[in-house]
């Protein structure tokens, strides 16, 4: 036909899959599965030659061209239908090791993002014990360790960020730092990697996020409001004289505060709808870690979006630390990294709507 045929690759796709399933789970030798592959792969291109496109002969050339593109998408779809991935975390280790002596251990490592580390007096930190007869793949523990520990010290890697510059998050470094056994809480054994998988747990203790992810987004909420209650000032103070009366009067900058007033809106809405949920409906409690995400998503990328908005209505003096609004789109960044993060996957399946109620 002269064709140039875009489901070859999608076949291809079925064959591969095809060839693994038949060793993983037949223990076919290969020999013996590349010839089933190759079996399978011809009868279905066979059969996309019989009902795809022998019925197209004599049509025009697009014609059987855009149906070997449908075809393609559709053995794709089935292949993700059958063979869907199934995610799983990967195991971490602890960036700290623990070394054991005669009265304590010692720990050698870095632990970065340290919130407010110049200001501690106490750090407690993860760290990764050696494996024992009872945890051949080692443990995990908790070590309580004084600021003022020998062989602790703290480098300042964070006054230079875009946002939190208060913060302190800086790193703290471990060389040989002695720590007494009984400060070593939390010792939980590392589970083998040919374990099997154990499924999270449904309801009470479920993961996700808490109550406190509302007092975020309530954080970052505000931060838009500010931005808001900033460019309204700006655009009713600046009288350029060309105009000869302020800008808060053009139709752009109404609309741009307009935008940034309904996302704040909107975002402190669903905010004070799940706080609402959480307080007047306990057993729904366990339920809610989806609204909390859709709340914090909203509220930080409310504030995100007045923040930059804002920089539009002052335009080049908003670059200016005259203004707060620099300092306004600095701070809301912070809050996209605040967990929950943008992760919404979840949430429209499992939202906690009014017919539950």
């Amino acid at each position: 036909m002269n064709l140039i045929n875009f489901a070859h690759g999608s076949v291809y796709t079925i064959g591969a899959y095809l060839g693994w399933a038949c060793i993983t789970f037949l223990y076919t030798p290969l020999p013996v599965t590349m010839v089933i592959v190759m079996l399978v792969c011809g009868m279905l291109g066979m059969l996309i030659e019989r009902v795809g496109l022998r019925p197209l002969r004599g049509k025009a050339r697009i014609a059987p061209l855009l149906a070997t593109i449908g075809i393609s998408f559709v053995l794709d779809q089935l292949v993700q239908l059958v063979c869907r991935p199934e995610p799983r975390a990967l195991p971490s280790s602890p960036s700290a090791t623990a070394t054991r002596t005669e009265v304590g251990w010692l720990i050698n490592g870095r632990k970065i993002f340290v919130t407010g580390a110049p200001a501690l007096r106490f750090l407690v930190t993860i760290v990764q014990l050696s494996a024992t007869e009872d945890a051949p793949d080692g443990e995990v523990a908790s070590a309580i360790v004084r600021a003022d520990a020998p062989g602790l010290r703290i480098e300042p890697t964070w006054g230079g960020s875009l946002s939190l510059r208060t913060a302190g998050n800086d790193d703290v470094v471990y060389e040989d730092v002695f720590v007494p056994d009984d400060w070593m809480v939390e010792r939980r054994s590392i589970p083998s990697r040919t374990a099997t998988p154990l499924k999270p747990p449904a309801g009470k203790g479920a993961p996700g996020p808490g109550p406190w992810a509302l007092t975020i987004a309530a954080v970052y909420l505000c931060i838009g409001e500010a931005a808001v209650a900033a460019a309204c000032s700006y655009a009713n103070a600046r009288v350029p004289s060309a105009l000869a009366q302020p800008i808060a009067g053009q139709p752009h900058i109404q609309h741009w505060i307009g935008q940034m007033q309904v996302a704040v809106d909107g975002a402190r809405a669903q905010l004070y709808e799940t706080a609402r949920l959480w307080r007047d409906h306990p057993p729904l409690r366990d339920r809610l870690g989806p609204n909390i995400a859709a709340a914090k998503y909203l509220c930080t990328n409310a504030a995100t979006s007045a923040s930059e908005t804002g920089l539009r209505v002052a335009g080049g003096f908003s670059l200016t630390g005259a203004l707060t609004l620099e300092r306004h789109f600095r701070d809301a960044r912070a809050g996209l990294f605040q967990p929950p993060q943008d992760d919404l996957g979840s949430v429209d399946k499992f939202l906690i709507r009014d017919e539950d109620f």
